[in-house]
């Protein structure tokens, strides 16, 4: 999505092309889409409909990770169990151009 959340490009598929093994940590996985012209800020988004678990950074969060709800942007963090404290997480997803 681009700085506005318009949609610049759409990819369905199953899970299983890309995430096939049962015990974490799987690694990194590469979907490919083509190329596409963008300037300024840009978003990766990935639907998953609960059923994918995404590896996240939980140590050094930036804020820059988010929950994408009825068209809104919310900031990706999470309520430890064990000290009651919220802290910012980063989707450990990469995008990379060429």
């Amino acid at each position: 999505r681009d700085k506005d959340y318009n949609l610049l490009y759409k990819f369905a598929d199953e899970q299983n092309n890309y995430f096939l093994s049962t015990t974490p940590p799987t690694g990194f996985s590469a979907i490919e889409i083509p190329a596409l012209p963008v300037t300024g800020d840009f978003y990766v988004v990935f639907y998953d409909r609960g059923a994918m678990g995404i590896a996240m950074d939980s140590s050094n969060g930036t804020g820059n990770s988010y929950f994408f709800m009825n068209g809104q942007m919310i900031p990706a963090q999470f309520k430890m169990t064990n000290t009651n404290e919220t802290i910012k997480v980063d989707w450990m997803i990469l995008a990379v151009g060429k």
